[in-house]
């Protein structure tokens, strides 16, 4: 999850079950309460992208996105919507962040994804 704090970490699970279930009102509600406590989280900056995506708002999700990974560019959820919203292939889904991560020896953190003209370029795993 995005904090150790026990109401932290409430609000986002109750933010992240709004936003499977698209109540973007009530979602848009807990972040704004989210980002009052951590201004800057990159768990909120990704949740927030999360929601500009389910309304349609591609570019201020990339931004939201972009904004997590400036906050920490660890924050493997953002980087793999970053990555998916980015992608001229598309992608796996929306990564919500709250299935807890597997730690990766470095070198398996990457792979080659090659285009429909055949130029690879590294993404994460």
């Amino acid at each position: 999850m995005c904090s150790n704090l026990i109401n932290t970490e409430s609000l986002v699970s109750t933010t992240i079950k709004a936003l499977k279930s698209a109540d973007t009102a009530a979602a848009e509600k807990n972040i704004k309460v989210l980002i009052s406590q951590e201004p800057h989280s990159a768990c909120a900056q990704n949740l927030l992208g999360i929601l500009a995506e389910i309304r349609g708002e591609k570019d201020i999700a990339r931004r939201h996105y972009l904004a997590a990974y400036v906050f920490d560019g660890m924050y493997k959820p953002a980087l793999r919507n970053l990555d998916r919203i980015t992608s001229t292939q598309g992608g796996e889904g929306i990564d919500y962040g709250d299935i807890p991560e597997k730690e990766e020896p470095e070198e398996n953190l990457y792979k080659i994804r090659y285009d429909k003209k055949h130029i690879g370029y590294i993404v994460l795993k």
